[in-house]
């Protein structure tokens, strides 16, 4: 049996290595290898991974975390169930709604109802005589 490599394997595999002299280089330590990864192949798959554009639905949900901080620098992420893609993770668009258009669009959707025209009852004063509010100061002083 022969095993032949892709030149996605080969990408890879320069990544990593650039990776790992790039840390190597500025005096930092690589994670630990993984259990039957050696550091060199672990950095591979991480290396895969960063470059990944679709998920299985098992990949994403142990990838959760990184697919989040993936999104949010900006790139889109596909996810498959069977190979089939059922789903895209993207970052949302930047609202650019004025208030105006914001409440005319949720006034649409009948999340807000606009104000009546006036209140629903007659307000009247509180106070009947005049100067109420005069001798409610004078007392607190």
């Amino acid at each position: 049996m022969t095993i032949m490599a892709d030149a996605r394997d080969d990408e890879s595999r320069a990544a990593s290595g650039e990776a790992h002299r790039a840390t190597l280089a500025r005096g930092g330590m690589l994670p630990p290898a993984a259990p039957g990864f050696d550091q060199i192949g672990q950095n591979c798959y991480l290396a895969r991974m960063a470059k990944k554009k679709t998920y299985s639905l098992y990949e994403a949900k142990t990838q959760l975390s990184a697919i989040v901080r993936r999104v949010r620098e900006g790139d889109s992420v596909v996810v498959t169930v069977h190979g089939k893609p059922v789903a895209e993770i993207r970052p949302i668009p930047a609202a650019k709604q004025t208030l105006e258009e914001r409440i005319v669009e949720l006034t649409a959707k009948g999340i807000i109802t606009p104000a009546k025209k006036g209140p629903p009852f007659k307000i009247r004063p509180v106070a009947r005589r005049p100067g109420a509010l005069k001798r409610f100061l004078d007392e607190r002083d």
